[in-house]
This record gives C-alpha cells, structure tokens and sequence, in this order.
C-alpha cells in the first residue's frame, strides 16, 4: 500500500540522477571494506569451481538500490520512540496493530 502512495510522487530527472550518483558512492565505499571484499573473494572461488564459461568468471556484488525506485521499494514505516533502542517496524507490530495500520491506509466504503 504504501509502495503504490510513493509511486505517484513525481521525481524529475535530475532528482534521479543525483540519487544513482550518490547510491554509486555508497556502493564504492561498501566495496573498500575488508568484510564485503572477502565475501566477494570466497564468492568467485566457490563459484568458479563449479563452471567452465568463461562469461561468469567474474562475480560481483550489487546493491539492489541503485536507482530511486529500487530504494522507495524497500521502504518500511518505522515507528518512534519505543522502549527499545531501534523502533518497530510495520512486521515488527503485534497482529492487533499491523492490522490497525493497514486498515488505516485502506479505502473505507
């Protein structure tokens, strides 16, 4: 529900592109760390173990958000401030307010 409200809000262009632009520099970063290096050194070798063609020799990681529809998405309402420290997510909600939640953003006829 929520997905189909930010769909109708209108991003221009340059909008878009500043938003790859930036999700291109957070890819950059997450590559440089050690962790994500190793995941991707141990990905490449395992795969390579098991095919001969040379089109997928090489196995990168890629970050489902590189654009801004990717990103909206994977959006979730959170909710603060809670007892604990990270809020509650919509999943997070017992199924008494889930249901609040979503009847909410649902027509009422």
């Amino acid at each position: 529900m929520l997905w189909r409200l930010i769909q109708r809000i209108n991003f221009d262009s340059s909008f878009k592109l500043e938003i790859s632009q930036k999700m291109q520099g957070v890819k950059e970063i997450l590559n440089k760390h050690q962790g994500v290096a190793q995941v991707k050194e141990i990905i490449g070798k395992t795969w390579n173990e098991y095919h001969a063609d040379s089109r997928y020799t090489d196995v990168d990681l890629h970050f489902n958000t590189q654009d801004i529809e990717s990103i909206l998405r994977k959006i979730d309402p959170f909710f603060s401030p809670t007892e604990i420290e990270n809020g509650y997510t919509v999943d997070s909600l017992g199924d008494g307010l889930r249901s609040l939640f979503y009847y909410h953003w649902s027509p009422h006829y």
